[in-house]
């Protein structure tokens, strides 16, 4: 049985950032710029503003506020375009815990199906986890740390079908539920500790909680299970870190 443990989660993840600290932050700080520019752009106007510009009677206004009304449309970009950014730096997060070479191109570069699948098991597990706080904390947390692979096995095992990825997750965290629940809270702390130490920390906080995610899936998945015979094959080369 493979075990996940806290402690050499959190040293492998902060070995790998004095690494790549310094790709990774800028990477970071660009996605945040671009998600601000389009969350901005996509920003519906609130009732205040469309009762205030349809009854200023200005045309030029009334004209911008129906190029920008449509809230749903505006949403669904958002989310893909947040989608694309995360499904970039997990492939970025694996690539560095397998020790491989990674290209901004190619990490951000993946089938349309690739992303829908993302956001619908994004969505769905939001849901799940969502109903799991409301009956209790606990059964939330405690679902949150079972799905906790689903992105990175969407990700990174395209082949792999939309609900294979959920019950391969639940499958592979059975047995680490509880050592998932201490990295998670774990990276609560470091991300608090960042943002005592303002901007700079925030950002570094992010990187190392963000290879400590992609760990735990390399941790769980593994080299035997990558290369066993099972209902869908990995099609990458990796070197064993």
């Amino acid at each position: 049985m493979i075990e996940i443990s806290v402690n050499a989660i959190f040293s492998r993840a902060w070995e790998l950032a004095k690494k790549c600290w310094l790709e990774l932050i800028l990477l970071i700080i660009m996605t945040i710029f671009a998600s601000s520019i389009v969350s901005w752009l996509c920003a519906p106007f609130t009732i205040n503003e469309f009762i205030d510009t349809i009854s200023s009677n200005n045309q030029m206004r009334i004209n911008e506020l129906a190029n920008r009304s449509s809230n749903m449309g505006s949403n669904i970009l958002t989310t893909f375009f947040s989608a694309i950014i995360e499904i970039g730096m997990i492939s970025i997060a694996i690539s560095i815990c397998r020790g491989l070479s990674y290209s901004i191109g190619k990490a951000f570069s993946h089938e349309l199906k690739v992303y829908i699948k993302f956001v619908v098991a994004e969505f769905l597990c939001g849901i799940i986890v969502a109903i799991g706080f409301f009956c209790c904390i606990i059964p939330g947390l405690y679902l949150k740390a079972r799905l906790s692979l689903v992105p990175y096995l969407i990700v990174d095992v395209p082949e792999l079908g939309f609900f294979e990825a959920f019950s391969h997750s639940w499958d592979k965290t059975r047995d680490n539920a509880f050592n998932i629940l201490l990295v998670i809270l774990c990276e609560i702390l470091i991300a608090f500790v960042g943002l005592l130490c303002c901007c700079v920390g925030v950002l570094y906080a992010a990187v190392i909680t963000t290879l400590m995610d992609a760990l735990v899936y390399e941790t769980l998945v593994g080299d035997k299970e990558r290369n066993e015979s099972t209902t869908y094959e990995y099609t990458y080369n990796q070197t064993a870190y």
